[in-house]
């Protein structure tokens, strides 16, 4: 059995198909071109995952990932796709975490990860919750406007980076797939490829140090939208959204004591309300209400509780009943990890906007 690693041990390890377990970053673009783009661009990179698949089987990965590139970015603000990057993202690449490669990767002291996706995509859920040092990736090309080209650098080039990055010095260990087309692995003292033999695991549970979890996610899909998925997403958005347009008609033209009887028909089970296109454009949309007991008298602020303290206890009874767990986040710490400010508006922006609506005001002439 092989000893726990010595300090500053280093490795190097391939994101795709190692630390997490689908070796194809395709569905990730997907995202990036829902999210940050729309339904429109969503459509269209799934209309040439045919042209991209064939690029790949030829042996072509790097034209492949540049046209993936520059369908999902080109023309979008290098703003939006770091909010992607930073809001969605991390969720789906924690789901697709492979604890075995994890395993081996996190009992190292310097980690280094190497991918074909560009890093602004990866390297926040890279440094943040695999706790890497650095991340090598292909980098966009930006305009002057600060908008994504649709163009790529640094594509291929892993072996030189990671070499310039040791200088003199060799990676410890080098993790990847023996069939991927990263050569950096020729550089590293040791390699390991799937399955990890028992000589890299170490054994007791003591020794395994889990990821950071995902806090918050700000994503509108629940799955990852693999080629197959997405054409799901597709072709049920028509049926869908005409789907919604019946529920939500329903629900402002008939009586409320005849909406449960009659939304039934429609695939829908409950008392419903006027909710947001996209939840009725779920099959069978249901909501389930769990009443709470009453606040006891000693924890409100007639008994000489302060307004924070109350809300802090109401809100750890909501997370006990939905099964989450209290954090020590605030407000301000969601905002800058979910938009990347702290969610306020600067004071003299309020006065730009107070002083606009006066002066609208004075304009305005009574009937």
């Amino acid at each position: 059995m092989k000893t726990p690693p010595l300090p500053m041990e280093s490795v190097v390890a391939e994101l795709e198909g190692t630390l997490v377990k689908n070796p194809d970053p395709f569905s990730y673009f997907m995202l990036v071109a829902f999210e940050a783009s729309g339904l429109i661009r969503f459509a269209l990179l799934l209309l040439f995952w045919p042209v991209i698949r064939v690029l790949d089987l030829l042996g072509m990965e790097d034209a492949g990932l540049r046209l993936t590139v520059f369908i999902a970015v080109a023309g979008l603000r290098m703003s939006e796709i770091e909010s992607v990057a930073r809001a969605v993202l991390p969720k789906f690449y924690m789901d697709d975490l492979s604890m075995d490669g994890w395993r081996v990767f996190s009992q190292y002291d310097k980690k280094v990860v190497v991918t074909k996706t560009p890093r602004v995509m990866v390297e926040r859920f890279v440094k943040e919750h695999l706790r890497a040092d650095e991340v090598l990736g292909s980098e966009l090309v930006v305009n002057r406007f600060g908008f994504a080209t649709g163009l790529v650098r640094d594509v291929g080039l892993a072996s030189g980076r990671v070499a310039k990055l040791f200088g003199d010095e060799k990676p410890s260990l080098g993790m990847g797939r023996s069939n991927s087309s990263n050569s950096f692995m020729s550089i590293c003292k040791e390699q390991c490829h799937i399955p990890y033999t028992s000589m890299h695991q170490f054994d007791g549970q003591r020794d395994l140090i889990h990821p950071i979890p995902v806090i918050f996610h700000d994503g509108r899909l629940v799955k990852r939208p693999t080629p197959a998925t997405a054409l799901l997403i597709l072709l049920w958005t028509p049926i869908g959204v005409a789907l919604a347009i019946i529920r939500m008609s329903i629900g402002v033209v008939l009586p409320m004591w005849a909406i449960p009887y009659v939304i039934a028909i429609f695939g829908a089970r409950g008392w419903k309300g006027l909710d947001p296109v996209f939840y009725f454009m779920n099959p069978r949309p249901v909501y389930e209400v769990t009443f709470l007991n009453q606040l006891p008298a000693e924890a409100t602020c007639s008994a000489g509780k302060s307004p924070h303290d109350v809300a802090n206890y109401v809100q750890r009874l909501l997370a006990a009943t939905l099964g989450f767990e209290c954090t020590n986040f605030t407000r301000k710490d969601k905002y800058r990890l979910l938009a990347g400010n702290d969610g306020t508006v600067s004071h003299h922006k309020n006065n730009s906007l107070l002083r606009y609506n006066l002066h609208v005001l004075r304009r305005e002439r009574p009937i």
